[in-house]
């Protein structure tokens, strides 16, 4: 199964490229699908680069902020990276720790990206509850700010978080949606 990537003129809506199912996030001319880059010139997508993550770990989500900056999700992080120089870096690997033993867990079900803000969804491995860590970008530094969104049951990879701004989204599994809007820091 896979999917396709459509462009719309304002008048024809006409087939680019097919690609691989899974997580996909688009801006401008830049296409993140699962772990690949694509770029679009001229009407063609062509494969720019692969994510790989430092732990090696299976990417279960992405996301795109602007063309230069992407967050992919994987077994117990999220990673960060940023195109340089036309090549994609990793530049930060960020793990929430189980609030309830400080530990790393079943994280990366959901990320997003948004200027200096970082979000990663994860699974509390003996409640299932689901909870979204955010991060700050300080200094040049990942800062883990704490837990901004909770599920009320297991989600079993089922969350899906979006950023814009100071403006969040998180919905889970048993139809709950959780809007969070930044007043002070997260």
């Amino acid at each position: 199964f896979g999917g396709a990537v459509y462009h719309f003129d304002g008048q024809t809506l006409s087939h680019q490229v097919n690609v691989p199912a899974g997580p996909v996030s688009l801006h401008g001319d830049t296409m993140l699908n699962g772990g690949v880059v694509r770029t679009r010139s001229g009407g063609t997508w062509a494969v720019e680069d692969f994510l790989a993550n430092s732990d090696g770990a299976a990417i279960r989500s992405s996301s795109l902020d602007g063309e230069d900056r992407a967050i992919v999700g994987g077994a117990e992080a999220g990673y960060v990276f940023e195109r340089s120089a036309g090549d994609w870096v990793q530049v930060a690997k960020l793990t929430p720790l189980d609030p309830g033993t400080q530990a790393p867990y079943d994280c990366g079900v959901g990320v997003a990206l948004s200027g200096a803000t970082a979000l990663v969804a994860c699974e509390d491995a003996n409640s299932f509850v689901g909870h979204v860590h955010a991060f700050l970008l300080d200094g040049g530094t990942w800062q883990p700010e704490g837990i901004i969104a909770s599920g009320t049951t297991g989600f079993y990879d089922f969350v899906s978080v979006t950023i814009d701004g100071d403006l969040a989204a998180a919905t889970f599994p048993d139809d709950q949606v959780v809007a969070i809007a930044r007043t002070a820091g997260v």
